[in-house]
């Protein structure tokens, strides 16, 4: 249930552009940094870690891709981690919305479900990032990703321009 209030909450500041867990009405947890900004563009050559899509689902009408991830290893780096949300998401650019969550235990990752049906116990301590962008008329934004660096408490935001072009535009 906790990871469900928790889940809930990160899509709620994404919505809603809070700075900070606080903000949204989370008490007692690290904010947020302030948004930093980058590109996918800079990260076009960087090395990806290695990782596997555990689960993938697809709502048609509008198009919502919801992803589930995981990395290989807890020490993945701001770059690694940039270059791989990006990648994802230009390969499901044909999503109105994408929501990617990586972890680093591919068995957290294979228990989720678009609605967090069976979230597993351990999953808010295995969760790395949060990736998302929206094209849907009223809810459109940017890609941003929330992670949580290696040894760190605090969440990182990210945003990360606009959202990949769709195929054959």
């Amino acid at each position: 249930m906790y990871s469900q209030v928790y889940l809930l909450m990160i899509l709620s500041i994404w919505f809603t552009g809070a700075k900070n867990l606080a903000d949204a009405g989370h008490q007692g947890t690290t904010p947020v940094d302030d948004t930093e900004r980058d590109t996918c563009a800079a990260y076009a050559n960087q090395p990806l870690p290695h990782y596997r899509v555990a689960n993938r689902f697809l709502k048609k009408e509008p198009v919502y891709i919801h992803l589930y991830v995981s990395v290989d290893r807890r020490e993945i780096t701001r770059a690694e981690m940039i270059a791989l949300v990006c990648k994802l998401g230009q390969e499901n650019a044909e999503a109105d919305t994408l929501s990617i969550q990586v972890f680093d235990r591919f068995q957290v990752a294979t228990k989720f479900g678009p609605n967090n049906e069976g979230d597993p116990a351990g999953a808010d301590k295995s969760r790395r990032a949060i990736y998302i962008f929206s094209r849907e008329p009223g809810e459109a934004h940017g890609q941003r990703l929330d992670w949580l660096p290696s040894n760190e408490r605090e969440w990182k935001r990210i945003y990360l321009g606009p959202p990949p072009a769709r195929p054959g535009q």
